[in-house]
């Protein structure tokens, strides 16, 4: 998968921005709820892959990954049980330090699935990391961590904020020093845990053209997609990652 395309999901969400979500050919959709609980959750993902047979009728439909923390305290197993239920292709894990974090979610998410009847090991993951400083150090610790990994993510907002800096680009919009780091060893941790590396997202603000050449970097060096941050990047990212993989 090339593009991932984050949507904010709340009782307020209209169906236009659903349609021009689904339509923008993100090859995969990260629902985030926001004060949507996980029983709302099913009827939304419901209306979602509804509104994909009606708008993209044969042709490929876009991935659905719902967004969840890693940490107990803040999901539940019994949110866990509801979250299998709704059907999704994947969760992104967030808040991630070590693989310890993604092995546990493996386990969770197979009870789940044992009780929804659904085969084990259906539900893929995703995982922000790097996204905070103790994360920085927990990178190699992912290479085995579940057959379920798909993909590191990692997150250049958080980074610059973990450790205190402004900003996690210069005055060029280029990524400053520390996040350079964050953003190499994230590369290097997906590849000892043999899964694909996903790069942070562009400003919305950016010119296509900036986007490009930040698309076709992040490409040379060895990232397999990117984070669009509004559905306007998708053909870019498209394009730029669609080189080498459909």
């Amino acid at each position: 998968m090339r593009t991932f395309l984050p949507i904010r999901l709340s009782a307020d969400t209209l169906y236009s921005e659903l349609e021009s979500a689904i339509t923008s050919k993100a090859d995969a959709l990260i629902l985030s709820p926001i004060e949507l609980d996980l029983d709302a959750m099913k009827g939304a993902i419901c209306e979602i892959r509804t509104a994909c047979t009606k708008l993209l009728g044969t042709e490929k439909h876009p991935h659905l990954y719902i967004q969840i923390d890693a940490r107990a305290d803040h999901t539940s197993d019994e949110d866990i049980s509801k979250l299998v239920e709704t059907g999704p292709d994947g969760v992104l894990v967030t808040n991630c330090t070590s693989g310890t974090d993604i092995t546990a979610m493996d386990v969770r998410l197979g009870a789940a699935e044992a009780i929804a009847n659904v085969p084990i090991g259906t539900i893929d993951i995703l995982a922000v990391a790097p996204e905070s400083a103790e994360a920085i150090f927990g990178l190699e610790t992912y290479q085995g961590s579940s057959p379920r990994l798909k993909a590191l993510i990692w997150d250049a907002d958080k980074i610059a904020a973990a450790i205190g800096a402004k900003s996690p680009r210069d005055e060029t919009a280029d990524f400053t020093p520390p996040c350079l780091t964050a953003r190499s060893l994230c590369l290097f941790g997906a590849a000892a845990a043999g899964v694909a590396s996903i790069d942070t997202g562009f400003p919305a603000s950016g010119s296509p053209a900036a986007l490009k050449r930040e698309a076709m970097t992040a490409r040379r060096d060895g990232f397999t997609g990117k984070i669009a941050t509004n559905e306007q990047q998708v053909a870019v990212l498209n394009s730029v990652f669609g080189l080498d993989q459909a």
